[in-house]
């Protein structure tokens, strides 16, 4: 990281270089590096929101982007979901592409925060920007791209869960997690599961079926090298083990 950020600021290529900064911090928080893994701080980047007053629109949008990559992965809900909507409050979509990092994962990382954020707390506001999203993901998936069918499905999954569909919640996340498996996505095998079991436990309350997904999710994550969402997963299945 520090290599290629130093070759791209001597280069003058303050694009790259701010993306590689912001989302090198977030693998630092999955990976344990900081302080608090929810709050994006550390050794390669320090968010401080008051600094979007001096930032061209390209580098505002890679911070988002990376509050939002980073809360969609530490299931940071609301967080997330907030930091998607003032995105979009403050700029268009037709602003923000192309080249300033607005891109097609983001777009589903954002529906699936606000799907979930929408099932916690009721907010039309996430509804109405995850199924923009969604539809999004959809149409491109209709068009041949075959890089999102994963996210596809667990859009579905979670538009499922919103609408109390259990049955048909929990086949969309089962079939993304074979298509992320399929792809060799590790992260979003692991994500997929652990969202999977937060489903189950809340909506089914089935203590077996949520420790099976939470300790498979606990395996991709040490693959991935995300000891912060190993450290985060054990203890959500401590608790389990107590709440039995």
């Amino acid at each position: 990281w520090e290599v290629y950020t130093n070759q791209m600021f001597s280069l003058q290529k303050m694009q790259p270089c701010n993306q590689s900064k912001h989302l090198w911090q977030v693998a630092q928080n999955l990976m344990g590096l900081s302080d608090d893994p929810f709050v994006l701080k550390g050794k390669a980047y320090s968010f401080d929101e008051t600094e979007f007053e001096t930032m061209g629109i390209s580098t505002v949008v890679s911070v988002y982007n990376s509050l939002v990559y980073l809360a969609y992965f530490m299931c940071d809900d609301i967080n997330g979901a907030d930091w998607a909507l003032e995105l979009y409050t403050k700029y268009t979509e037709e602003e923000m592409d192309p080249g300033t990092f607005i891109n097609d994962s983001l777009r589903a990382h954002i529906a699936v925060l606000c799907y979930s954020a929408a099932r916690k707390s009721k907010k039309k506001q996430y509804v109405s920007l995850a199924r923009k999203c969604h539809k999004h993901v959809r149409t491109i998936g209709k068009k041949g791209n075959p890089n999102l069918t994963h996210m596809e499905k667990l859009l579905d999954a979670e538009f499922d869960a919103l609408k109390g569909r259990k049955s048909e919640a929990r086949r969309n996340y089962e079939a993304a997690i074979t298509l992320a498996a399929r792809k060799g996505i590790v992260s979003e095998q692991a994500i997929i599961n652990e969202r999977y079991g937060d489903f189950v436990f809340e909506s089914l309350i089935d203590y077996n079926d949520t420790s099976y997904r939470y300790r498979h999710a606990v395996e991709l994550y040490e693959e991935w090298g995300a000891a912060a969402k190993v450290q985060k997963l054990q203890k959500k299945l401590e608790n389990l083990t107590v709440q039995r």
